[in-house]
C-alpha cells in the first residue's frame, strides 16, 4: 500500500492501494465543497473487521481474505446532514497488540470513535473494557464513542449476546449498534449516529469550528468562535 498526502491550496491527493482520490475543488477562490471535516477512528481487537467496515463505508467494498492492517489505514467519504456537507476521515489501526505505540497520535483531532468487537468472539468483547479506558485517556470529553458489534451475518456462531452489548453501552453511557460489513447491514447507520452526534454538539457550541482547522472540541464552552472549517484543506 502506498499512502502519499500532498497539500496545496485546497487540492488533496490521496494514493491508496494504487488508486488516486482527488477531493473536489472549486476553481474560483479554491473553496472546499464541504462544510465540516470530521475525523473518526476505528478501534478494536485484531480480526473484528475494522478494515472491512472502513472499506464498506468509504468504497462499498468487502474483502473475504482481508489481511491484518499494518500501521494505520485511511479512508474518506462525503455525507450530508441537515443540508450540510461533511467530509469524514476514517482511520483504522492495527490490532490491539500493536496499538499501544501509536495511540496518542492516532487519536489526535478525533471527534468520533467506533469501538468494534466480533459478536462471535467473546475475547474481542472482553477486550472492549480495556480499549474503552484507553480511548477515554486519549480523547476529549465530548468525543463521541459508539460500541459496534460486527458480523451479524454469522449470528448462528454468536458468543456475545445483544444484551451484553446493550449493558456495556449503558454502563459506559455510549450508544450501541450491531452491524455486518459483509452484508452491508447498519454500516452507514453506525457512522451517521456518530456524525449526527458531533454535528449536534457543533450546533450547541460544545465544539468550535475555526478557519484553517478541522472541527475542534471546545475546552471552554463560554468562549465561542464561529467560522468556516477547512478553508485551506486538510490540516
Amino acid at each position: 500500500k502506498i499512502k502519499i498526502y500532498i497539500y496545496k491550496k485546497n487540492i488533496y491527493i490521496h494514493i491508496y492501494n494504487f488508486q488516486i482520490y482527488k477531493m473536489q475543488v472549486q476553481v474560483q477562490g479554491f473553496q472546499p465543497l464541504y462544510d465540516y471535516l470530521i475525523k473518526i477512528v476505528l478501534v478494536g481487537d485484531s480480526g473484528v473487521g475494522k478494515s472491512n467496515i472502513l472499506s464498506r463505508f468509504t468504497r462499498d467494498q468487502f474483502q473475504i481474505d482481508n489481511c491484518s492492517t499494518i500501521g494505520v489505514e485511511f479512508g474518506q467519504r462525503i455525507i450530508t446532514t441537515e443540508n450540510k456537507i461533511i467530509q469524514t476521515q476514517i482511520w483504522d489501526t492495527a490490532g490491539t497488540e500493536k496499538f499501544q505505540s501509536i495511540t496518542q497520535q492516532f487519536f489526535r483531532g478525533a471527534l468520533g470513535v467506533l469501538l468494534i468487537y466480533d459478536i462471535t468472539k467473546q475475547a474481542s468483547f472482553q477486550q472492549c473494557e480495556k480499549l474503552f479506558q484507553q480511548i477515554k485517556d486519549n480523547v476529549e470529553d465530548h468525543t463521541q464513542i459508539l460500541l459496534v458489534g460486527n458480523k451479524t451475518d454469522i449470528s448462528n456462531l454468536r458468543t456475545v449476546s445483544k444484551q451484553e452489548g446493550l449493558e456495556f453501552a449503558k454502563t459506559h453511557k455510549i450508544q450501541f449498534i450491531e452491524v455486518s460489513a459483509l452484508e452491508n447491514i447498519n454500516i452507514d447507520q453506525a457512522f451517521m449516529i456518530v456524525v449526527q452526534q458531533i454535528y449536534e454538539l457543533c450546533q450547541k457550541s460544545y465544539v468550535t469550528v475555526e478557519t484553517d482547522k478541522k472541527i475542534q472540541l471546545k475546552d471552554n464552552v463560554d468562549k465561542i468562535k464561529i467560522a468556516h472549517c477547512c478553508t485551506n484543506g486538510v490540516s
